[in-house]
């Protein structure tokens, strides 16, 4: 019975990250793609990467999974196509998000910070999180953020509530 509540919360937790997702697309035109059906590849035409090879180039696609203890587990970013960074794997492009994350943590967010660190604007050389020793380090390339859905800071807060979600009993 617990595990079956427990699904039935964290399928709706996904379900409600993809529609604040579907609602930065709509305020992101251009800059964020969503696939027909959740799970697919995002792409973010826009985002500038170095390719393997030291190049610069726009444009990366990701997966996003979401595991079994999501959301007490952080969701995970895979490129399709693996980018020059020391926390991006060079193999299967397993994109190391997080060095610290709440619970909160969501995939508007995530998809904001896999921008920051493809553009080099975040990196993190400690070796819990290196991948790719020999990338060194880059200079950030400039790009404009994905921005949240208009409302999605209130509306991920208690502020969203129409009234206290306690109230005194004495």
């Amino acid at each position: 019975m617990a595990r079956a509540a427990f699904e039935r919360i964290r399928e709706r937790r996904i379900r409600n990250e993809w529609e604040w997702l579907r609602r930065a697309e709509a305020a992101n035109p251009g800059r964020l793609v969503l696939p027909a059906e959740p799970g697919g590849l995002v792409r973010l035409p826009e985002t500038p990467h170095y390719r393997m090879d030291g190049t610069a180039a726009r444009g990366v696609a990701v997966r996003f999974e979401f595991p079994e203890y999501y959301p007490s587990v952080p969701l995970e970013a895979w490129l399709a196509f693996p980018v020059l960074h020391p926390n991006v794997h060079p193999e299967n492009g397993f994109v190391c998000l997080w060095d610290m994350r709440q619970e909160g943590t969501s995939l508007v967010e995530a998809v904001r910070q896999l921008q920051r660190v493809v553009s080099w604007e975040l990196f993190n050389l400690s070796a819990d999180h290196l991948m790719q020793p020999e990338a060194g380090v880059r200079p950030p390339l400039p790009y404009d953020p994905v921005l949240p859905p208009p409302g999605y800071e209130l509306e991920r807060s208690a502020a969203f509530l129409p009234e206290p979600r306690r109230k005194r009993l004495s």
